[in-house]
């Protein structure tokens, strides 16, 4: 009879400390957020599209979801009437440093969650001038699209950038 109350105890008191572990850490949360904004530049030799994404969430997780292979992919497109048409391939970013010290092209983590500032540049007259006329400007808009390393993804559009580059 005390050899089972042993047993019992120990197994009363193993279910009680994984119960315990169990309330002590939290999973990581899904992310459901996602917003971007484009802003357009111009200079003597290249137009360029800067591309913020962030997606909020507490460090912990961002730098998780960094670690198991999430990635943001970056398309561009030019607002017409009819059609929008991509003006570039589909741009890839994701947790892999550059080799300068930069904050622009690559994932990054912080308080905040998940950053991407992206820098996207082409010589001047390329692929961000998507009107036939050059005097009938450019509307320009991008998709950041949010891929973790399960492959679950979420999307956001930026605003439209109107000017000629």
């Amino acid at each position: 009879m005390k050899a089972s109350r042993k047993i019992r105890s120990i197994a009363l008191t193993g279910v009680g400390i994984a119960t315990a572990l169990s309330f002590s850490v939290a999973p990581a949360e899904a992310n459901t957020s996602i917003s971007a904004q484009l802003q357009m530049y111009k200079t003597a030799t290249v137009s360029g599209a800067n591309v913020q994404v962030k997606l909020p969430m507490s460090r912990y997780d961002a730098q998780g979801y960094i670690n198991n292979g999430a990635r943001i992919e970056v398309t561009c497109y030019g607002d017409d009437e009819y059609f929008d048409n991509q003006l570039f391939p589909t741009r890839v970013f994701n947790g892999t440093k550059p080799t300068t010290p930069t904050l622009l092209n690559y994932l990054w983590a912080d308080d905040a969650g998940v950053h991407l500032f992206a820098a996207i540049e082409f010589p001047i007259g390329a692929e961000f001038n998507e009107d036939v006329f050059p005097d009938n400007g450019d509307e320009i808009y991008c998709k950041a699209r949010w891929i973790d390393g399960d492959g679950a993804s979420i999307s956001a559009f930026t605003n439209v950038a109107k000017g000629t580059f």
